[in-house]
């Protein structure tokens, strides 16, 4: 009778961590998506793999663009904008941080120092509409 009980208790006891262990690795992405948002954000490795396709996307676009043109300054700064979200994604910032920080950075031309690239925001004006635009297209590339 008591190797019945011990057995059943190992057993039980073996699924409570399991429950724990679950409900830790889970912790994680579900904080991630509720940060006092509307939106359901992608976890931060998606988050990365997304801004990086498409990144490389818009610069092989760009090379085949003429610099100084309307089109080719909205791609670079989309390029821009989306390597500065990628950047802080990297630094440990939750993804609708870095999305929010980022536009911040780009906007205000005043952190080519945080990104490590000193004048890569120099050829790039933006504007409310392009600030806005840059947003729209941050949330559609990195919501689920």
């Amino acid at each position: 009778m008591k190797r019945t009980f011990a057995k059943r208790g190992l057993m039980s006891l073996v699924a409570g961590f399991f429950l724990f262990g679950m409900l830790l690795l889970t912790a994680g992405r579900a904080e991630a998506q509720t940060i006092g948002t509307q939106y359901e954000w992608k976890g931060v490795d998606e988050a990365r793999q997304s801004l990086e396709q498409e990144v490389t996307t818009l610069y092989n676009q760009l090379s085949t663009m003429q610099p100084g043109t309307t089109n080719y300054n909205n791609k670079l700064a989309h390029a821009l904008y989306y390597r500065v979200i990628r950047q802080q994604i990297n630094q440990g910032s939750p993804v609708v941080s870095a999305v929010d920080n980022a536009l911040d950075v780009v906007s205000n031309n005043n952190g080519a120092s945080q990104t490590g690239e000193p004048g890569a925001f120099n050829d790039i004006t933006v504007d409310a509409a392009l600030r806005q635009q840059l947003k729209n297209d941050a949330i559609d590339l990195l919501t689920l």
